[in-house]
């Protein structure tokens, strides 16, 4: 998993400003509006693209663009959990065949084809989309003579959130976790991390020891009197074993966490995401079994949303 900034404005007829360095929103200029009051059943055409981040698997290091002709039809007002929208359906087909990258790792696309359908839930009083469904297929044929295939539904709203107060979240989650062993606090522009230091997991597993529980149980607590901030849970490891196995031990030893605090309350479970990164990000030197041990860890930060 990736976590991606992006700064962007959308124009008065939904099409962005924004520069070709940033990876997301993937869909960009969708929807864009004509310039005529629109009435229940018109339809239109407008250019739009998508943006791919192809780094791994392909190597491809600059955002992968793919052109997009999109058709429109409105369908009217309408209301999303109690907030008055603009229905849009948004619909393409994509037939595209690029020319070769300036670099990439073993394979890249030739062929890309298929299709997304769209339905906009469209903020007209805020000026955004407010939520989306969609149902999408493509196929991409690559160098090597393989193909890949991406199809599913997908659905996305947009939650907005207070900024956070960086400096009094932290001396909060700070004066709650006071007397417990090996747990740091920090923060940074992705939000207040609290460290787990040494967790202590049965040897390659992600059963933990019994005296962790109650740590846990005491972070909790105090998460469930934030409730407003969605959490990330990160495991780590030292450096011992493939890159693979570590990367999928860190994960599984995320989870763990991630649904304990899920089962004492903390959380809803589509409140909280996990990831593993293996010993990709030591904070001490794997040369000792004291760095060893301080890199054997888990994060937990609450989001900046």
């Amino acid at each position: 998993e990736r976590f991606y900034e992006s700064r962007y404005w959308q124009k008065p007829d939904g099409r962005f400003e924004i520069e070709p360095k940033y990876y997301m929103p993937v869909v960009r200029h969708v929807p864009t509006f004509p310039a005529r009051d629109l009435k229940p059943g018109d339809t239109w055409n407008a250019p739009g693209e998508e943006r791919h981040d192809l780094r791994e698997g392909f190597g491809i290091a600059e955002p992968y663009v793919i052109p997009i002709d999109v058709r429109y039809r409105y369908r009217g007002e309408a209301a999303y959990k109690g907030k008055p929208v603009r229905l849009i359906e948004a619909a393409y087909t994509v037939f595209f065949r690029p020319e070769a990258p300036k670099s990439w790792a073993n394979f890249y696309p030739l062929q890309i084809a298929g299709y997304s359908d769209q339905l906009i839930y469209w903020d007209h009083e805020n000026g955004g989309i407010l939520a989306y469904e969609e149902d999408f297929k493509f196929v991409f044929d690559l160098s090597n003579g393989n193909s890949i295939e991406y199809r599913g539904k997908a659905s996305a709203e947009v939650i907005e959130a207070q900024l956070m107060d960086r400096g009094a979240l932290s001396k909060q989650v700070e004066d709650a976790m006071q007397g417990l062993k090996d747990v740091k606090v920090t923060s940074d522009e992705l939000g207040v991390t609290i460290s787990l230091e040494n967790i202590q997991f049965e040897a390659d597993s992600a059963r933990m020891l019994p005296g962790e529980k109650a740590k846990i149980e005491r972070i909790a607590q105090l998460l469930s009197k934030i409730p407003e901030r969605d959490l990330l849970v990160a495991g780590h490891t030292a450096l011992a074993g493939t890159a693979a196995a570590r990367a999928e031990l860190s994960r599984e030893r995320a989870r763990t966490v991630a649904e304990l605090l899920i089962a004492l309350g903390a959380r809803e479970p589509d409140a909280i995401t996990v990831i593993g990164y293996g010993a990709e990000r030591p904070i001490a030197e794997n040369a000792t079994e004291a760095g060893r041990s301080r890199n054997r860890r888990v994060e937990i930060t609450i989001l900046e949303n």
